[in-house]
């Protein structure tokens, strides 16, 4: 225990990296797949997969400010993650029984539901049980962990899609109930996500308030500027279902497309410890400005990509983006306000970054559906650099 709470980094930041491990084991496995199950296995274009992506991560954004000022106002904050996580595990239930594509799209509503109750409270908990100087590392700490699970999820998949086909040949002589093996597979990887529960239920502590938060939210200037250029940046932050499915457009099969979002997430995992440590050092600013720069880069790259190894290259620059972004935003925003107000600045935050990723998502789709892949990852390049510089200058 005595490792948990080195350098001013308390039990609880270690317990939801766990968590979130487990919980990405799960995620992490459909999601890459979940492309090509809309698409070939339901028959939807890519504005369908554009509408359901921008969707589910608007809704996601969206709820957050609700839930953020809930944890702040009630004085709690565990419920929210326990309840998040639950209504997660079921919206994805949802999504592995899917006979239909509106039936995948009220799933990832109701998983994107879940994200968007627990994540402002356990952002808030995580800088709380956290001193101010290492909350960089306490966020960097907390995504390698998640992305850990992001690299075991696909690693899962890849060893359990060959024996899908029998268990769906099984299921439908036994039961009488015909399952894709796509959807045999998204039903085993749930099994990650339910062993959570326990370790939320009775190993995390409560935070402790020091006052009552008033919902006066009178957003500081610092905080407004940056919603700005990150609400900007999240014009072009697209869902990474349009990377996987230029995957396929490109001639990837479902294991090969496992694999180079196997190797995305090994990317992120290896930077996102360093990166929490980088924030400490050199401030969110720069590894902010930075990671809008590199998102424009691995977009330029998606457009010239023609193989397995190509693809590969541009998505661990992708990685190092996200690495770099999720954490460096977390940590500069918990550092933007008060502790007691944590929960419904990461709130709204998300909120605008939410609509921006609606648009995103549905403005993706469009392109792409029009005009073409290329075309639609130019213009994600564009937005992405304009928001690098509107980073340096306007929060200078």
């Amino acid at each position: 225990m005595g490792l948990l709470k080195t350098d001013g980094i308390k039990r609880n930041v270690w317990i939801f990296g766990i968590v979130s491990m487990l919980n990405d084991i799960t995620s992490e496995a459909i999601l890459p797949l979940l492309p090509v199950f809309v698409t070939n296995v339901l028959g939807a274009g890519p504005e369908i997969l554009g509408l359901i992506e921008g969707v589910a991560e608007a809704t996601n954004s969206l709820s957050r400010p609700v839930f953020g000022w809930l944890s702040d106002k009630l004085k709690k904050r565990k419920g929210f993650v326990e309840w998040g996580y639950i209504t997660s595990i079921f919206g994805r239930f949802m999504v592995a029984i899917s006979f239909s594509w509106p039936m995948v799209l009220v799933g990832r509503f109701i998983d994107r539901l879940g994200k968007g109750m627990r994540t402002p409270a356990r952002d808030a908990m995580i800088a709380e049980f956290s001193k101010k100087k290492v909350r960089g590392t306490a966020f960097g700490i907390h995504r390698a962990l998640d992305t850990a699970g992001a690299v075991l999820g696909p690693v899962l998949a890849l060893a359990l899609l060959p024996i899908t086909p029998a268990v769906s040949n099984w299921v439908q002589k036994a039961m009488g109930i015909q399952l894709h093996q796509l959807n045999i597979l998204f039903i085993l990887m749930l099994i990650p996500a339910i062993v959570t529960l326990p370790l939320l239920f009775f190993m995390v502590q409560e935070t402790k308030f020091k006052r009552a938060p008033k919902f006066a939210t009178h957003l500081t200037d610092k905080l407004k500027k940056f919603i700005f250029v990150a609400t900007l940046f999240g014009i072009a932050n697209f869902p990474i279902a349009f990377v996987l499915l230029r995957a396929k457009e490109i001639g990837l099969g479902l294991s090969n497309t496992l694999l180079v979002y196997l190797i995305f997430n090994i990317a992120y995992a290896i930077v996102a410890y360093p990166t929490g440590r980088a924030v400490d050092k050199f401030g969110g600013k720069d590894i902010l400005a930075l990671s809008y720069a590199l998102f424009g880069v691995a977009s330029l790259g998606f457009i010239f990509t023609n193989d397995f190894i190509s693809i590969s290259l541009a998505l661990v620059v992708l990685a190092g983006f996200s690495a770099m972004n999720k954490t460096a935003t977390r940590a500069f925003t918990s550092l933007l306000v008060k502790s007691e107000d944590l929960g419904k600045s990461y709130g709204f935050l998300d909120l605008s970054v939410g609509v921006a990723s609606l648009l995103s998502g549905i403005i993706m789709g469009m392109i792409w559906t029009i005009f073409g892949s290329e075309l639609a990852f130019g213009a994600a390049a564009v937005i992405a650099v304009l928001a690098s510089i509107a980073m340096i200058v306007i929060m200078d």
